[in-house]
């Protein structure tokens, strides 16, 4: 199972998001040896981003003492002066939340995350996240999957009627075990922009409604020691449906870097639910 399919299964008792700025990598751009990891480290990464749109983002499934018994939030209850689901200052706390996976992988998560509506006095979508936040998930046999930090910051508006935005400003520090089982690390800072269409009436605090996503913005850090710095672009919206845990079902992003008189592109591509493959081409 990757590293988002595990993100989004555990997002029904918390969700793990962050922020942190950009930086330059002193080391070696990605290579083909490393693109698998590295498309996957994208792919994972956007999926994570969009589950992000569903009510737990908010910390609106917390909102009531006692939801969740390792989740607690101040103040209790959380105010929320305009009715929208987003609270006007509240700080939810995890302390080894535990969740068995179907899997039957153990997923624990500790830290905080503070939710702020910037329009407190008017019903919006405007939201302000800051996270840290830790993720470890564990196989039956003892092995961990998954040993992520994530820190940062999270604005989410709607520009115009109908289309939903979250700027997603993080950095993680994943230590997780690829599609062929072997472990990687990758410390990610993004800056991108996600826009959610609904193809349906949709609002803030529900779960998601099919449609489409388009993402957009830079992508840097380093996998297994290979430069992963570029400008990831939408070629294909994703496509959303709620009933998969990953929430993306089609769609294809592109990440470019160029460097050395080269440039070398990782495109990610969804075929269906938890089903993506990464191509790499250098010219």
């Amino acid at each position: 199972m990757k590293r988002t399919l595990l993100l989004s299964t555990l997002a029904a008792a918390t969700v793990v998001f962050g922020a942190a700025c950009g930086r330059n990598s002193p080391v070696a751009p990605v290579d083909g040896a490393h693109a698998q990891a590295a498309g996957d480290e994208i792919g994972s990464t956007a999926e994570s981003d969009v589950v992000g749109y569903e009510p737990e983002a908010t910390g609106l499934a917390y909102a009531t003492s006692g939801m969740n018994p390792c989740i607690s939030v101040n103040p209790d209850p959380p105010i929320d002066s305009d009715h929208d689901g987003v609270p006007d200052d509240a700080t939810f706390t995890a302390t080894d939340c535990g969740k068995t996976l179907p899997n039957g992988d153990v997923a624990r998560l500790d830290g905080t995350m503070e939710v702020q509506d910037p329009t407190a006095d008017t019903a919006d979508f405007d939201v302000l996240r800051t996270d840290h936040l830790k993720l470890v998930v564990t196989e039956p046999s003892g092995t961990v999957r998954l040993d992520q930090q994530s820190d940062g910051v999270i604005n989410g508006n709607e520009p115009t009627a109908g289309t939903f935005e979250r700027k997603v400003n993080k950095t993680d520090d994943d230590t997780f075990l690829g599609p062929d089982g072997n472990a990687n690390h990758a410390i990610i800072s993004r800056d991108w922009t996600l826009d959610y269409t609904p193809s349906s009436a949709w609002h803030p605090g529900q779960p998601m409604a099919a449609g489409s996503v388009s993402v957009s913005g830079s992508f840097t850090g380093d996998v297994d020691g290979q430069s992963i710095d570029g400008d990831v672009t939408t070629v294909t919206p994703l496509s959303v449906d709620p009933a998969c845990p990953t929430r993306v079902v089609g769609g294809e992003l592109e990440r470019q870097m160029s460097k050395g008189g080269h440039t070398r592109t990782i495109d990610v591509t969804w075929s269906a639910c938890g089903q993506k493959t990464v191509t790499y081409s250098q010219s």
